[in-house]
């Protein structure tokens, strides 16, 4: 489904249900067209979460932290990013990978750490780490160091390995 089709059925005043599917299933897959379409016309992201009415699982604290990772760039085009996630090792680990992918160029991957209030939480998604969207002004700070990063993204790897031949 492409960003634009999407906001065309959340326009239409589409049940909170079937939007909350249609947008948990579209943003996994690539938040990319769904944030240019929004920006294209005119509409608020945060505003079409709240209306799919997504729960975050009763087990988180009424205050947690969450991390971002990002390939490259500022701390404050960091922090305005949508996707954060509550998993700081998968935070680490992705800016690991990031680093393998990219080499050694001047582009670093860093991670970015701040908190938030359970009632500000407009999206969660669980799949191979846990996404959530929140609305909230843009605030964080740096966390860890490339050596953490390439140590967590090894260590992602071997599980993955591991799990992939039924190794505990």
């Amino acid at each position: 489904m492409t960003g634009h089709a999407l906001i065309a059925l959340y326009r239409s005043g589409i049940a909170a249900v079937a939007l909350r599917k249609l947008l948990a299933a579209a943003w996994v897959m690539d938040s990319e067209p769904i944030i240019n379409a929004a920006k294209a016309e005119g509409v608020c992201i945060l505003a079409m979460f709240r209306a799919a009415e997504f729960e975050l699982p009763k087990a988180y604290p009424a205050r947690f932290p969450v991390w971002r990772a990002v390939r490259w760039g500022s701390l404050e085009r960091a922090i305005g990013g949508y996707s954060w996630t509550p998993d700081r090792w998968y935070a680490f680990a992705t800016a690991g990978a990031y680093l393998a992918k990219q080499g050694a160029t001047k582009l670093r991957p860093f991670v970015v750490r701040r908190f938030i209030e359970r009632h500000q939480v407009v999206f969660y998604h669980r799949m191979l780490a846990s996404e959530v969207v929140f609305d909230a002004p843009p605030e964080g700070e740096r966390d860890g160091d490339e050596d953490a990063y390439w140590l967590e993204a090894e260590r992602y790897a071997n599980q993955r390995i591991k799990a992939a031949f039924g190794v505990k």
